[in-house]
């Protein structure tokens, strides 16, 4: 360990740089709608109309594509109920409530950084 008890987190030499955790974990991110889908889907399980609703103005297409992403990489489980109806209902499964104290994190972070009444974002910004 370094001093104050910092990681090293450099990459070896020869290693690919993109393999870091910390980059293999952001790239579950990588869409605007991922993270609302995720903390909507972390309060409660959601019918598929139900999120359409909520994270207006997301097409159709798009949250059955981010849908299916979230599915594909462990986060998102999809349970389709027989009934006289066929329903779908998509929920968080455990590794994906296991993000909800990373997705608070980064909304607080957000919040603290990226607002429009923080100053130093709004400097940052003008031309």
């Amino acid at each position: 360990m370094k001093e104050n008890d910092e990681q090293d987190v450099s990459v070896p030499t020869g290693e690919n740089p993109l393999s870091c955790p910390a980059v293999e974990a952001l790239l579950l991110f990588n869409s605007k709608w991922k993270p609302m889908l995720l903390h909507r889907l972390s309060e409660s399980p959601a019918r598929f109309g139900e999120l359409k609703r909520l994270l207006a103005p997301i097409s159709h297409k798009v949250l059955t594509e981010q849908l299916r992403e979230l599915e594909s990489d462990g986060l998102v489980e999809r349970e389709v109920s027989d009934t006289s109806v066929v329903t779908v209902t998509y929920s968080l499964t455990d590794l994906g409530q296991s993000l909800r104290h990373v997705l608070d994190s980064l909304y607080e972070w957000g919040q603290e950084n990226l607002l429009p009444q923080n100053d130093v974002t709004q400097q940052k910004r003008k031309p």
